[in-house]
């Protein structure tokens, strides 16, 4: 664990959206932790300690609600749900579970680079 960076944890299974994310959350001075399985997730939480936690809401195995979900239980760190997709549903859903926020990918860019 990097002492003294802003700790981000990003789920997603999409390997390019990960390397895209950790290389932007890195450049702009934050440590990135990420992961293509949501399994993963509660263990590299509990290790790494992160101050936020950026999740995809549709991947095979568990989704992102039902991260969420688990991570609520142990912990109020701040989640943004980031998705190709900005179905109404999946928006007021991610909201209403208390998201931070919930980012679609045509906007992923300048959300990432503005997360001070």
């Amino acid at each position: 664990m990097a002492a003294g960076l802003t700790r981000i944890l990003s789920v997603d299974d999409d390997p390019q959206a990960l390397r895209y994310i950790r290389n932007v959350l890195t450049e702009a001075g934050y440590n990135a932790i990420v992961t293509g399985n949501p399994n993963e997730v509660m263990h590299l939480f509990e290790i790494e300690k992160p101050h936020l936690v950026l999740l995809d809401v549709r991947m095979p195995g568990m989704d992102g609600f039902q991260l969420m979900e688990q991570l609520g239980k142990v912990s109020n760190v701040p989640a943004i749900f980031l998705s190709g997709s900005g179905g109404d549903e999946n928006v007021v859903r991610a909201l209403e579970m208390g998201a931070a926020d919930y980012i679609v990918g045509s906007q992923l860019q300048g959300s990432l680079q503005s997360l001070d």
